[in-house]
């Protein structure tokens, strides 16, 4: 019954005659193994090289470097955190068409939309509209753009922006200027003037002959909010009251220029002279019933 040899613990030692070797009091004479004198139980194996081998080595060293490769990508910064972080730009002025295709261009969802006269929500197919105001404000860093939200406050094309958020547009003050200035003015802001002759009995300014009148009284006064744009329900009309260039202004509007001759006044003052005829049924009526006069 054959057995495992466990291997050599030392080295072979050549000893002096041609063709013996010895090893752990083993000897090796003639093609057999002596051991004491005898046959040896199983022949003793070459000594194992526990070294390891270039190849070993070599795929070693390869893994060893991809893994510090591994490491030192995980250490430095990735290109998306090198990149310039994403940051909220300025859409006031815009559209809500453009600012909104440049949200979903960023990847951000679609805005909120509001009035920026009364706080009023807005549909969101009132893409002609203009931004007045936005939050969160320009420059915000955008960090999350699943859980980001824009809100724009907007008004009706060709209105004016209230001076704070959710605050109605106010009346300026137009008197003095020339009414086609007057009147341009007021249309910008998405109101509709009223173009009237500050004298009662003067005709109304024309259409075209504006630069020709001046602006002497305005309604509204200035400061009054005002309701203004296509959007709102209640759109205030101004009325401006004018005089051609150079004329003085009345003391108020309504006044006439060319006011009618006052009417006579019905009282005995004003009646002529006439002569006093005696008659004693007028001058004395309880008279008459002694005298003939009755």
């Amino acid at each position: 019954m054959s057995q495992q040899y466990p291997g050599p613990q030392q080295p072979y030692h050549q000893q002096p005659h041609p063709g013996q070797w010895h090893y752990q009091g083993q000897w090796h004479y003639q093609g057999q193994w002596h051991y004491q004198g005898g046959p040896a139980p199983w022949p003793p194996r070459p000594p194992k090289n526990n070294l390891p081998t270039p190849a070993v080595v070599a795929i070693v060293g390869v893994i060893v470097a991809f893994l510090g490769v591994l490491l030192v990508g995980a250490l430095l910064p990735s290109d998306h955190d090198k990149a310039t972080p994403l940051r909220f730009k300025d859409h006031t002025g815009q559209s809500i068409k453009t600012a909104s295709a440049s949200l979903e261009k960023a990847d951000l969802y679609v805005p909120q939309v509001r009035d920026a006269r009364n706080g009023d929500e807005v549909r969101i197919d009132e893409d002609d509209w203009k931004i007045c105001f936005q939050h969160p404000k320009t420059g915000t860093r955008i960090t999350d753009t699943f859980d980001f939200t824009a809100t724009f406050s907007a008004v009706p094309p060709h209105t004016a922006c209230p001076d704070k958020d959710g605050e109605r547009v106010r009346m300026p003050r137009v008197t003095g200027l020339r009414l086609d200035k007057a009147v341009d003015r007021l249309t910008t802001i998405g109101t509709s003037p009223v173009s009237d002759n500050a004298y009662d009995d003067e005709p109304d300014p024309e259409d075209g002959q504006e630069k020709k009148f001046t602006v002497c009284f305005q309604s509204p006064k200035p400061g009054s909010p005002l309701d203004t744009g296509p959007g709102s329900f209640h759109t205030t009309f101004p009325d401006l009251y004018a005089l051609p260039n150079g004329e003085h202004c009345p003391d108020k509007p309504g006044t006439k220029k060319n006011p009618e001759p006052a009417p006579p006044s019905d009282t005995s003052d004003d009646l002529p002279d006439l002569p006093h005829i005696h008659r004693p049924d007028l001058d004395k009526p309880y008279l008459c019933r002694h005298t003939r006069w009755c």
